[in-house]
């Protein structure tokens, strides 16, 4: 069943660290449409009904793909600023919905059927020392957990709002923006673009979702937002608007400053 199913993803060109995934699902629905759990998730997933399937196709594909298959399990990253630096928050992969919480010690929390997964933020948050870990405040943790659950409930529910080729692109640019904020040699001006970008694209994908029109010459990101909001979209806070809003030109800045020194 599994060479029959993975010819097919290959044909339909799935990528190879996402097929055991959508071979998952293929099984499940093959057996009668059971449960089946996908791993690599916030939850102790061998404790769900008929893990034992899910395990047995995601060894049968690292025994075909080995480090091929390699891939970060999560929904995308989130980038915060803490104590002055810039770090980033992994929003977890997981099976059903997620339950954020804060807290200073690191902890392993059990699974319960029917219960959301639960999440410690500060377990998700890349790199973080032990020393910042340890001293982080009520006041902090708090924040933490807020941006988490934001980036949470965006990344949830990014891919089910309108056109996917648009919502695909957008989140490409998230990724680049979250990532020229944490290179070793950070370059805002391209994080700015690209958050701009991933607005534009992301409000876009809405519109195109409700069967409305959009132009695609105009990158003042107001024209888009009214145009989502009166397809339904809840009202935007024209100032976080502005403050991402830029042209291409700002992504060249730092470029052309390091050749002229």
């Amino acid at each position: 069943m599994l060479k029959h199913i993975d010819r097919r993803l290959g044909r339909d060109r799935v990528p190879i660290h996402v097929r055991h995934l959508k071979a998952i699902r293929e099984v499940a629905r093959n057996l009668g449409n059971i449960e089946l759990p996908v791993f690599g998730s916030t939850v102790i997933a061998a404790e769900l009904p008929n893990a034992w399937i899910s395990r047995a196709v995601e060894q049968w594909y690292a025994q075909r793909y080995s480090d091929r298959l390699k891939m970060d399990h999560s929904l995308g990253r989130v980038a915060i600023l803490l104590r002055g630096d810039v770090w980033t928050i992994q929003v977890p992969l997981a099976f059903g919905t997620i339950q954020g919480f804060s807290q200073r010690e690191r902890t392993q929390t059990p699974f319960r059927k029917n219960e959301p997964a639960l999440c410690n933020v500060v377990d998700s948050i890349d790199g973080l020392p032990e020393g910042v870990r340890s001293s982080l405040s009520d006041e902090e943790l708090r924040d933490l957990r807020e941006k988490f659950l934001l980036g949470y409930l965006a990344f949830r529910d990014f891919l089910q709002i309108g056109d996917k080729k648009l919502l695909l692109a957008a989140r490409s640019d998230q990724r680049t923006a979250v990532s020229q904020l944490i290179a070793r040699r950070p370059d805002y001006g391209q994080s700015k673009w690209h958050s701009s970008q991933a607005t534009e694209k992301t409000l876009k994908a809405f519109i195109a979702g409700k069967g409305r029109q959009f132009s695609k010459k105009n990158h003042k990101l107001e024209i888009p937002a009214n145009d989502a909001e009166a397809a339904g979209l809840p009202l935007i806070d024209r100032a976080l608007l502005s403050r991402i809003q830029c042209d291409a030109g700002v992504a060249l800045m730092k470029s052309l400053h390091e050749k002229s020194i």
